[in-house]
């Protein structure tokens, strides 16, 4: 605690050895909670006699206790969801361990032997909201930990599991961070999940059409503008047949999860519409949920790559940061082809300036990169064209620069994306309420020890988007094919057949997405993104489940279908309970 903390809270009758809430609820509603402040402490006046003892008592008012905080949690899913994330994450693990070491002999497979350390699923995050109203239902995050045991103090035990051993960079608490809330702290690229946003960003810019079709011609190609020539992405579709992608509207192109349809979809809007739509729809921007710790995903643009207008090492990535340190070196090895003594702290401003040319463009630029070099370095413009040092340098500031290729990455969830699952389950019901972002709530109500209300928590609209019905049904008829084994979906075959047999499925609507991660390639250390609402036919909740390192976006059904599975028992239950009896009913 700080010192102008805690005269802060000297101030509000707080004694030094009073306990305070440092993190989540008990952080953010300490001042109702508390029991501490001066007006719960109560007070007795005394009459006195000149020898001090007491003559006479004039007033009493007995301390009260803080005020009771209710959450907008159901127990019992809440125990169901908890259960699940640990069930999926050690589940995938165990078909991953299978799937590096086939023979079980440590042994690891060809495709796998070649890479030193391969990062397995052992963390992740659940949410369950209220489509119609933001409240949370349920919440996990995994591995977790007992708030209890900052009361009595930290075991050495207790604090190695939570903070890790300093002097192992790869230990459990450091790949795991247990101490972490992943589910409003955790950012990574979601993958498919984002590309609802896309669809629904195309039809309402008008660039595809609700019935048009996208065939699949991978790998996508596309026109530059400023050269007019063709540009080869390499990036294809997910499917090794694209005979099977053709003719995709916007429906099936979600049921296949068509990475083509997207593509193209994404090129037409460009990358300042894409990232438009996804702020609308409450990515890029906290939920506001009264928890400590939530941050805030990122999109795509220009200024998310690089914005020259704040330093290298204050970026929304670290790829600034990379290209800063790759120009310092390559500015070294001028001044030693010169044989001039390197001097680091101009070697440093020059490298800086010269990344503040990178504003979306560097056409033209390459007598002011020369300028740079001469006014920081003293290397002569002659010096400079001749060596091509400028184009040199030119080209790396490239790197920071937003191209349409990165536009059409973006559109599948991939790229610089970065979203946390509590941005990921007001989306998924915006998708279920038919446009309505709502800030997540985990607060109900603030109560007093008398019973009064103190303070009630209504729903918090974000934002409201007012398009046709016709797009948010056909987006969610494709979400629906996802799960459909008759749709061939990307979850179709995800589903135990209990579940379909209990007429379960066809009620679930969902989203697969397997996010690489850095542009690594390993299927396992893929993000395992699922996103859900059910009903389908007039959606109440929705779920999110990201499983870091989760192989695939399908893998992570066993979650949805167990908290989904209590859902549809708990209601059958209560809709059986609450059914009159024919001779109860009057007119």
């Amino acid at each position: 605690m700080s010192a102008e903390n805690a005269e802060e809270l000297t101030a509000k009758g707080y004694n030094y050895d009073d306990y305070i809430g440092v993190s989540g609820i008990e952080a953010t509603m300490e001042e109702y909670l508390t029991g501490a402040t001066t007006e719960h402490q109560g007070y007795i006046k005394l009459e006195v006699n000149s020898s001090g003892a007491i003559i006479n008592t004039i007033d009493v008012n007995p301390p009260t206790d803080g005020d009771n905080v209710t959450l907008t949690m159901d127990l019992s899913m809440q125990v169901v969801a908890e259960q699940a994330l640990q069930s999926i994450i050690s589940h995938i693990n165990e078909k991953e361990q299978k799937k590096i070491y086939p023979n079980g002999d440590g042994i690891p497979a060809e495709e796998y032997a070649k890479y030193d350390e391969i990062s397995l699923a052992e963390t992740g995050a659940i949410i369950v909201m209220d489509v119609n109203t933001g409240e949370v239902r349920a919440m996990a995050s995994y591995p977790s930990y007992d708030p209890n045991w900052f009361i009595q103090g930290l075991t050495d035990e207790q604090a190695l599991y939570l903070y890790g051993d300093p002097n192992d960079n790869n230990d459990y608490a450091d790949r795991t961070t247990p101490a972490r809330n992943k589910a409003i702290s955790m950012k990574l690229a979601p993958g498919s999940i984002f590309k609802m946003c896309t669809g629904l960003a195309g039809l309402m810019e008008g660039v595809v059409g609700l019935e048009e079709t996208i065939s699949d011609k991978s790998p996508y190609i596309y026109i530059d503008e400023e050269t007019g020539k063709e540009v080869d992405t390499k990036a294809k579709c997910w499917t090794s047949n694209p005979a099977k992608h053709q003719d995709q509207d916007i429906k099936l192109a979600l049921t296949n999860s068509c990475n083509y349809y997207f593509y193209e979809v994404s090129y037409r809007l460009g990358i300042d519409k894409l990232v438009s739509w996804a702020e609308k729809l409450g990515f890029m921007s906290k939920t506001n949920i009264e928890l400590t710790g939530e941050t805030k995903g990122i999109v795509g643009g220009q200024s998310a790559m690089y914005d020259n207008t704040r330093a290298y090492n204050n970026q929304d990535t670290s790829l600034p940061l990379l290209v800063y340190r790759s120009l310092c070196r390559l500015l070294r090895g001028y001044q030693n082809m010169r044989g001039v003594e390197i001097d680091e702290e101009a070697v440093s401003k020059c490298s800086q300036e010269l990344l503040e040319l990178q504003d979306g463009t560097l056409k033209g630029k390459g007598s002011e990169v020369r300028q740079i070099l001469s006014k920081h370095l003293g290397i002569p413009d002659g010096i400079s064209r001749a060596q091509g040092w400028d184009r040199e340098i030119t080209s790396m500031l490239t790197e920071l620069q937003w191209k349409a290729s990165y536009t059409i990455r973006t559109g599948i969830g991939q790229g610089i994306m970065l979203v946390t699952p509590i941005e990921a389950a007001r989306y998924a019901a915006a998708i279920a309420n038919s446009g309505t972002v709502y800030d997540a709530h985990i607060v109900s109500s603030v109560i007093s020890p008398d019973g009064d209300i103190k303070m009630q928590t209504s729903p918090t609209v974000f934002n409201k988007i007012d398009a046709p019905e016709s797009y948010w049904e056909a987006i969610r008829q494709g979400m629906k094919g996802v799960v459909s084994p008759e749709d061939g979906g990307t979850a179709g075959t995800a589903f135990s057949k209990e579940y379909a047999d209990l007429g379960y499925l066809e009620l679930t609507s969902g989203k697969t997405g397997s996010a690489q991660v850095g542009g690594i390639t390993i299927d396992v250390q893929n993000t395992s993104w699922f996103v859900a609402f059910a009903p389908n036919t007039d959606p109440d909740i929705a779920i999110v489940v990201c499983v870091p390192n989760g192989l695939s976006g399908s893998s992570s059904a066993g979650a949805i279908e167990d908290v989904l599975t209590y859902y549809f028992t708990k209601l059958n239950s209560q809709a059986s309970e609450t059914l009159a009896g024919i001779n109860e009913i009057t007119p």
